[in-house]
């Protein structure tokens, strides 16, 4: 009983925690970006990986509570019920509980693929790649008349 509930205890302290890609993804610098140094930012797409593998868990908890259950309930059995589960109420509470999750991972995956492009930017700009190099420098405003 005792390592069941500091299960749940743990799943809930997890869940708690907004997202693996707000805590730890280092974000890239905003352009302009020079072609030296190497920017220092997250490229890897473990963070967001693991955010939407926390998605999975408001899932499974939907699952546990409105799996079928095949035993009768009393002498008047006729089908399987569904246990103790509005699935509109279910639905919508592991929509919302997985929420942070997804938008932690879509984040995630935007700051790494924008850390990786301009890390090649940079070594395609090093190697005498002019477009790379205009991709590092954002243009200049267009003057107001």
């Amino acid at each position: 009983m005792r390592q069941t509930a500091l299960a749940v205890i743990a799943a809930l302290a997890l869940q708690s925690i907004p997202g693996c890609s707000f805590l730890f993804m280092r974000r890239p610098p905003p352009l302009p970006v020079g072609p030296e140094p190497d920017v220092e930012c997250t490229r890897s797409q473990t963070a967001p990986i693991l955010d939407l593998s926390f998605t999975a868990l408001p899932a499974l908890a939907l699952i546990g509570l409105c799996s079928p259950s095949s035993s009768p309930s009393s002498s008047s059995y006729v089908g399987p019920t569904f246990g103790h589960c509005d699935a509109g109420k279910a639905i919508l509470g592991g929509v919302l509980m997985a929420a942070p999750w997804i938008a932690s991972g879509i984040y995630g995956f935007h700051l790494s693929a924008r850390c990786r492009a301009i890390s090649a930017d940079q070594a395609a700009c090093r190697g005498g790649d002019a477009t790379a190099c205009s991709r590092l420098v954002p243009p200049p405003p267009v003057p107001e008349k």
